[in-house]
Order: structure tokens, then sequence, then C-alpha cells
């Protein structure tokens, strides 16, 4: 796990190019404490003036710790250079194939094999590698940097490009300290940032910056050329898919131990996150069954009992012997908040990163390695959404006056206690009864609705601003006419809501320590031939998870098995009225914010807020990360 950076333009110097590399490793020592190294290169086309090249690597060392192993790589006749961020798990069997066709390696690090992995396979390459990773390629001879990503986008990789020169970053403000382009701010992402809590890929909030696409690869050639390819698509999963309905459970389960077992290799002390739920439980119970007793956990809470999961942590850690470390927060929002926005470069408000920045930060006291149970809910279809759209299939009549019932329910229905209340999410789903599925599933899943946006957002500056709907109808259209609404909805969640909330969350706060996360539930062969399965095996009886608990009964007790799905929440109400109020505040005065959001129902919002009229934490967290964003660029 590392950060990664580079470059090649025409119309700088050689200096000037190593400066610039100096300049976006500083923002990333953090990411790879353990070494930095950088290549530099001036190429001479046939035609046209000298390109300057460079990369750059900060590395955070878990295979291979020796020298060899540092990055920039290169291949036997330093042709082709190489910088990876991330892990690959099938290193071993790629070597040994690649030694075998003639291949030499200075090193035994995993992320050699890249290089000779190119050399045979040329762009294809990225489906052979099964692991995290984001990464560049320098090939001199033909003059081009190729960039790409792993298929579900675990690690970050961020670019800009204007068709002459390129740069790339594993960060935004390593991007960004190059000096070599002016940072230009694109609030066209407002209206997602409101419904999602994210900026979707590939855009970014800033112009001429985009996101890597995950399961893409994109070769920039130096005369101005550009090949993108998709080297995997989830959708090509449903090919052959009577006989992947077939897997039995058992089958299942030796895919998953296949899966956290590839992901133990590691040469520094490694554990495993605890949250008291059946994801990370289930991962922490074949971990041990793998390594025996005395497996490292790792489990955060909160004061606030409402929150609070350490209990039920303690307890699988005393069943499954784990040697369990736990730390219980107070109010502590504030103290890490701007810190974290600063490293993200851009708006993001899942609030739960907050926690994940503190968990991370313990964790790293003990191991360098961490598994996550990220992934689990996609997996095994564990969101409370996907049952909603059960149910939506079942009892919604469209165009009849049914419809008008739910949505005069929706109006009747208190909105006292807060976005994830039973009153909250009851008035959810009656408005999203009265919608065609893919309008609930956006509601359900939501923030700011439509309605809020319009009110909250001076809208002449987003009339032609594509919606998340036409987003996400516009991906769903590769999908099969006959695909049940559920795995729909599974879809856009691997698209967008893995790679734009949950796995940046866990990348930058626990890069931010120096610490690596892996996830078995994203392993893409297991989601290769789950992810195809009937919405009734996946739900069974109705049931959330039905697959995960017939498994778990081998390993836990039955009631973290049965126990209801509670996530990795935070006590945001409180938060907003105390620990967060004062920047909500400060966002009020400055005037930041107030050419693109209407000032007045920001503090209609706050007012009701603390007066305990309506919970508005959710937005109010979004328009305070916003305004720290904003007041960070200066």
């Amino acid at each position: 796990m590392c950060g990664i950076c580079g470059f090649f333009s025409p119309d700088i110097s050689k200096e000037d190019g190593q400066r610039a590399i100096e300049k976006m490793l500083a923002p990333q020592h953090h990411r790879g404490p353990d070494n930095e190294g950088s290549l530099l290169r001036v190429l001479q086309p046939e035609h046209g003036s000298a390109v300057v090249t460079g990369l750059g690597h900060c590395r955070l060392s878990v295979i291979d710790l020796s020298e060899e192993a540092n990055q920039p790589l290169w291949n036997e006749d330093a042709s082709i250079a190489l910088v990876l961020n991330g892990e690959i798990y099938n290193f071993k069997e790629l070597r040994q194939e690649l030694v075998l066709k003639g291949h030499r390696f200075r090193s035994n690090s995993d992320s050699e094999v890249i290089l000779h992995l190119y050399e045979e396979h040329g762009s294809s390459f990225p489906k052979r590698l099964e692991g995290m990773f984001a990464g560049a390629l320098l090939d001199s001879a033909k003059g081009l940097i190729c960039l790409f990503r792993d298929r579900f986008g675990k690690k970050p990789l961020f670019y800009h490009y204007d068709g002459k020169s390129l740069l790339f970053s594993s960060t935004l403000p390593s991007l960004f300290a190059s000096g070599l382009f002016d940072k230009e701010v694109d609030f066209s992402f407002l209206p997602s940032y409101f419904t999602l809590g994210y900026i979707p890929q590939p855009k970014s909030a800033y112009r001429k910056v985009f996101k890597m696409k995950p399961g893409h690869l994109t070769c920039f050639y130096t005369n101005g050329k550009r090949v993108e390819e998709c080297y995997w698509k989830l959708e090509d999963s449903l090919k052959e898919i009577d006989k992947k309905q077939a897997i039995t459970d058992e089958e299942i389960l030796e895919l998953l131990k296949a899966s956290v077992r590839k992901r133990l290799v590691s040469d520094v002390p490694l554990g495993v996150f605890l949250s008291g739920g059946i994801d990370s439980s289930f991962i922490a119970a074949l971990a041990t069954e793998e390594l025996g007793e005395g497996v490292k956990s790792f489990s955060i809470g909160f004061d606030d009992e409402g929150f609070n999961e350490l209990p039920y942590a303690q307890r699988i850690a005393e069943h499954l012997k784990c040697d369990h470390h736990t730390e219980r927060l107070s109010c502590k929002a504030s103290e890490v908040i701007e810190e974290i926005i600063e490293e993200i470069g851009e708006p993001y408000g899942d609030p739960s990163v907050i926690p994940s920045w503190y968990l991370s930060r313990m964790t790293k006291q003990h191991v360098t390695v961490s598994l996550t149970g990220d992934g689990g809910d996609e997996l095994f279809a564990g969101y409370d959404r996907y049952i909603a759209l059960q149910l939506h299939q079942k009892y919604r009549i469209a165009s009849s006056p049914f419809s008008l019932l739910y949505s005069l329910g929706a109006k009747l229905l208190p909105k006292s206690g807060g976005k994830k209340s039973t009153l909250a999410r009851g008035q959810r789903f009656c408005e999203g009864l009265s919608k065609e599925w893919l309008d609930a599933y956006i509601g359900w899943n939501g923030i700011v609705n439509e309605e809020g946006i319009s009110a909250l957002c001076k809208k002449n500056r987003f009339d032609n601003v594509e919606s998340v709907q036409k987003l996400f109808m516009k991906q769903c259209a590769h999908l099969p006419g006959k695909l049940e609404r559920v795995n729909r909805a599974i879809y856009l969640d691997y698209c967008y809501y893995l790679s734009g909330d949950l796995l940046p969350k866990v990348d930058f706060s626990s890069m931010l320590h120096a610490l690596e996360c892996r996830s078995p539930f994203l392993d893409h062969y297991l989601v290769e031939m789950l992810y195809p399965l009937s919405v009734q095996r996946k739900l069974r009886g109705g049931e959330q998870k039905g697959i995960l608990k017939s498994l778990a009964v081998r390993y836990l007790p039955e009631e973290i098995i049965q126990r209801k799905k509670a996530g990795f929440g935070v006590p945001l109400h409180r938060w907003m009225k105390k620990d967060l109020q004062n920047i909500v505040v400060d966002a009020l005065q400055s005037g930041r914010l107030a050419s693109v959001v209407k000032m007045d129902e920001v503090e209609r919002m706050n007012k009701e807020h603390r007066e305990g009229k309506d919970d508005h934490s959710y937005p109010l967290y979004l328009i305070a990360v916003l305004d720290l964003w904003l007041k960070g660029l200066g």
C-alpha cells in the first residue's frame, strides 16, 4: 500500500520536472513512510519536441521488505518502469509462470510481476491480476504512460490531462502540489453530492481532473493519442447464469476461505477490524481458522450507547479467542474532520469516516495490515433497501390510486427522529412506493431529495447538470432486461456506492496512518460467482444475508448471526448540535457558499435542528464539509 504520482509534459525542463515530482511526493509521505523513490526521463520522439516524464512512489513495505522491492521498478532493459499502489494476491503463481517464459526478476515483491505481464500481454495484463491496485507503467520505447485501476476501485487514482500533458496521483492534494496546472473548482457536482454524499466517478470537484474508472486501463501517448480500455465488467458475470445458480453453499464457503487465505499473506503484522456485525465477525472467524487463536482484532465504539457496538465485538473476540483491542469515543469529530477533508481533497459527506480514522489510528499501533468486512452487504444482499425493493415490486401498482395513497401516507407520517429512525424510514419507504423503482432506490439511498436540493441550491447554476437518476439509468442500460430489481440495485452499488463512498472512506482514513486494509468479500472471482444468483436465494424467506447466515452458524454465536444490522453509524444528530455546531455557524458566517447555496435555507435547517423541531443532521453535515473544503482551498 503506497502513494504514487507522475507526469509527462513537453512544456517543462528536466529540473522543473524533478521539482514537480518532489512536490507531489511530499503530501503523500504518510501513505508510504518506509521509502521514497523517483525516476525522470526525457523522451525524444521522431517528430516534435522532447517530453519530460517522471514517476514517483512512497512505499509502505508489506511484501518483500528489502531495498530491491523499492519503486519505481523497471524491467530487464529498463525500457519499462512501474509505480504501484496496492497488493497483487496471485503474484506467486504469476511469477512462476513468467520465470518459465524467461523473465528475470530482481526482487520478491508482488508488484514486479506487472512489468513482465505487460511485456507478455500488452495492455490486457490487468485481466490476470487478483488484488487491489492503482498503478502507472511508463513505456519509454512507445512513448506512453499507462494508468490502470482495480475492478472495484479499492485504490484511488486521480489524473489531469489536457491533450498535451498528463499528471496523475493517488491523492488530489498531491496532484495540485505539482504546480503544473491551475486548480479550478467545478460546482456542477453539487446536486450529486447532496443526493449521494459523494461525487460519483469519473468526475471530481475540479475541472479537467478525473477519477480513473474502476476496471479500466488508459494509455496516454506523448504524441496526444489516448486509448481507454475496459478490462472488466460486472455485468459479464451474468453470462452462463444458469450454471452459476447451481453453486452450493459448501462451494461458496470454499471460495470465501480461499479469498481470506490469499489476503493473509504478509511480511508484516496483520489483524482484523471487528465491528460485532456478521460480516467482519465471519472474516475474523475464517482468519482464526487459518492462523489459529490470538488473531489481533480491533473495534471502536461511542459514549452514546445507541451507537456503541463494543459489547458485540467483545463477545465475538472472546468466542474466537482474539487478541482484542478497543477504543471508545466521546465528542472528537471536530478534532480530525479538517485533516480528513484536506486529505480527501474534495467534498465527501459520509461521517463514518471519522470513527474509521480513529479505528485506523488505534489499529496501526499494533499491525500494518488489517482485514475488513467491506463488500459483504453487496455480496449477500444485506441492505434494507434490497428488502424494500422486493416489497416495492410486490405492492406498488403503477398509475393507480395506490400511488397517491402511498404518497399521502408519506406526508402524514411525522418527520422527527432523523434519517435512520423508524419514523423517517417509514416515511421514505412510503415515498418510494409512489415512484418507479429507480427513483425509489435513489430516495432510499440518498440524503437530500430533489425537492430539498431545489430549496437548497441556487438552481440557475445547475440547470444543465446530469441528474443522478440519468447517470444510473445510463449505467443500467448495459443490463439484461429481465434482471431482477434487487440485482440491478446491487449492480449500482458496486458501480457507485462502493467506489464513491465506502472504499474511499477506508482508503483515506487508513492510509493517513499508513495502514493497509484488505477486503476478502471483494474478491472478483467470488463476486462473479455470487452476483448472478437469484434474489430469491440471496433473500431467503425475505431475510437479508440468508446465504452468509447459513454458513456463519458453523463459526459464530446465534445472537450475532440474528442481530439486526446496525452499520457503522455515528451519533451525527448530537454532533451537529454540539461538537460540529461551530463549523455550521462558520459556514453561515463565512460567505464562502453564498454563490451556490441558499444560506437562508441553511439557517432555517440549523435553527430547527438546534431547537429539536426536526433532524437536519445529514444535510447540515454536507454543508459543513463543503464549507471546510472551500476554506482549505484558500
